[in-house]
């Protein structure tokens, strides 16, 4: 695999699946199945949702839990300049804000805040109607929004409207290249602590508990058997 540290690489894993959702212009199945456990709002609906005022479905499924403690750590490290990110998906207002209407904005093509920003201001109606040719029955959830984005997303310390690179990588126009190396490099070794119920698995398998150092060894062991096994076959 060439990765020196293989908790990372599934980490990195893990993210680059929920980073690649907002690249899809349809949903992909397994996204169906696990977005059919949280009441309609998909993973990366989630996502940017944040964590404390995320609804608690009982009914999730273990990956997407997994994958949002994953996310959200990492997004922590990321330490991103605002209170709420310009990623942030719209959808997410129908549990925050009471009555408000997405499926408008939805579809018509508005699905993230950045589309909605300029210069970490809220775009004027008539420049997003014109946009986006939104239906007047939005003017009222643009006045609601508009209302939670001066609430709750904090520009004073937005220059240039830079971004994190998480928040890069989810707002590129194209799907990003070397996403899985790009997200590697933005976990550190420290962020790999927590094992997962399929690592505690293997270890109760082998009656032994197993550090990421043990884990690294046994890959790169297993790879020289593989290519001596491939060499001996040929």
């Amino acid at each position: 695999m060439g990765v020196p540290d293989v908790s990372r690489y599934y980490l990195a894993a893990i993210v680059s699946t929920l980073v690649q959702l907002h690249h899809h212009k349809t949903s992909l199945a397994w996204n169906q199945i696990e977005t059919a456990h949280t009441e309609g709002l998909p993973l990366h609906t989630l996502a940017w949702t944040p964590a404390d005022k995320r609804p608690h479905h009982k009914t999730i499924c273990p990956t997407t839990a997994t994958t949002l403690k994953v996310w959200d750590k990492l997004v922590k490290k990321q330490q991103p300049r605002m209170r709420i990110s310009t990623a942030f998906q719209l959808q997410a207002l129908t549990i925050l804000i009471p009555g408000f209407e997405y499926k408008f904005w939805h579809s018509h093509g508005v699905f993230c805040l950045s589309q909605v920003l300029d210069n970490g201001q809220m775009i004027d109606y008539d420049t997003l109607h014109n946009k986006y040719n939104l239906p007047t029955a939005t003017f009222f959830s643009y006045l609601q929004l508009k209302s939670w984005v001066h609430k709750h997303y904090d520009n004073t310390q937005v220059q240039g409207h830079l971004l994190t690179e998480i928040e890069r990588l989810c707002l590129a126009t194209k799907p990003p290249q070397r996403l899985l190396s790009t997200l590697y490099s933005l976990i550190g070794p420290n962020d790999c602590i927590e094992q997962f119920k399929c690592i505690r698995a293997w270890e109760r398998e082998l009656g032994q508990t197993l550090t990421p150092e043990d884990w690294t060894s046994t890959l790169r062991a297993h790879k020289t058997l593989t290519l001596n096994t491939a060499h001996i076959e040929i």
